[in-house]
C-alpha cells in the first residue's frame, strides 16, 4: 500500500494494525450476566484480570493502582458502565464501555477475560444486554493477546483501519 511505503521512506516500520470495530446493541441472542463495578472492593481482582487479559499489550497491560485510578477520575468514568462477570465469585471478566456526549453512541474501552475463561464465548459484546441501546465502537489490534487475527464477525464490523508504526 502507497502509504506503507512512505512510512518506510520515512525510517518507520508497521509495529501492530489498528481497528475500529462497530456494533448495534442489544442483540438478541442469549444474556450474559453482569453487574456493576464497585470502586474501592473490586479494584484489585479487576486489575488482577486485566493484567492476565492483556499481559504483554501496550496500552491495557501493567496496570497499577494507580493506573485504575487515574482512569476512575476521568469524567466518562461510569462505575455501571463497567460491566463485571464473575463465576463462582470470582471475577472472570469484563467490559469497560463509556458513553459520549450522544447517549446513542458508545465506546467500548475494553474487554477483558480472565485467560483460564478463554474459549467459554465471554467476549462475545451481543450478551452484554446491560449495556444502552445504541451503536459501540471497539477499538482493535490486528490480533488478539493469543496471537490469533481478529476479524469482523456476525455482530461486528470494521468501521475504519489504521496501524500503529514504530522507528526502524
Amino acid at each position: 500500500d502507497w502509504h506503507g511505503s512512505v512510512v518506510e521512506r520515512h525510517g518507520y516500520a508497521p509495529l501492530r494494525t489498528l481497528l475500529q470495530m462497530r456494533c448495534s446493541l442489544p442483540i438478541d441472542v442469549e444474556p450474559l450476566a453482569t453487574r456493576g463495578f464497585v470502586p474501592g472492593v473490586d479494584d484489585h481482582e479487576l486489575l488482577a484480570v486485566n493484567n492476565r487479559a492483556f499481559l504483554g499489550h501496550p496500552d491495557q497491560g501493567g496496570w497499577t493502582i494507580d493506573t485504575l485510578r487515574r482512569r476512575m477520575a476521568e469524567p466518562w468514568f461510569d462505575p455501571d458502565g463497567v460491566r463485571i462477570h464473575e463465576h463462582d465469585g470470582a471475577i472472570v471478566g469484563f467490559c469497560w464501555t463509556k458513553v459520549h456526549d450522544d447517549p446513542a453512541l458508545g465506546e467500548i474501552f475494553a474487554i477483558g477475560i480472565d485467560p483460564t475463561h478463554h474459549g467459554k464465548r465471554l467476549g462475545l459484546l451481543a450478551r452484554l444486554r446491560d449495556l444502552l441501546p445504541g451503536t459501540y465502537g471497539i477499538g482493535l489490534t490486528g490480533r488478539g493477546p493469543d496471537g490469533r487475527i481478529l476479524k469482523p464477525g456476525r455482530y461486528a464490523v470494521i468501521g475504519t483501519a489504521g496501524a500503529q508504526y514504530r522507528p526502524l
